[in-house]
């Protein structure tokens, strides 16, 4: 998360992946990815990344909870306001 925050995708994005190979659903690590991939632009695959999150979790966990307001950006980012509203909601 530090990483991150510092901007500093690639170390973010290397993190998150060698937890990955330890643990290839670990919902904290596929939601920084997916924050890389939204940082960067790759709208599509940060799609994917969240959804994939979200089949992990449960609704009221807090990973589906990112997971969520992430995907409600992604569309944002996308202008597709409509699609981003009930992310949000949740």
């Amino acid at each position: 998360l530090i990483a991150y925050m510092r901007l500093d995708l690639d170390e973010a994005e290397g993190r998150a992946q060698a937890v990955i190979l330890r643990d290839p659903n670990d919902v904290d690590a596929l939601n920084m990815i997916g924050l890389v991939q939204t940082s960067r632009g790759d709208l599509e695959r940060a799609e994917a990344t969240f959804r994939k999150v979200l089949e992990l979790t449960s609704l009221d966990s807090s990973g589906a909870s990112a997971a969520h307001t992430n995907l409600g950006t992604v569309y944002v980012l996308r202008g597709d306001y409509e699609s981003a509203k009930p992310m949000y909601d949740r």
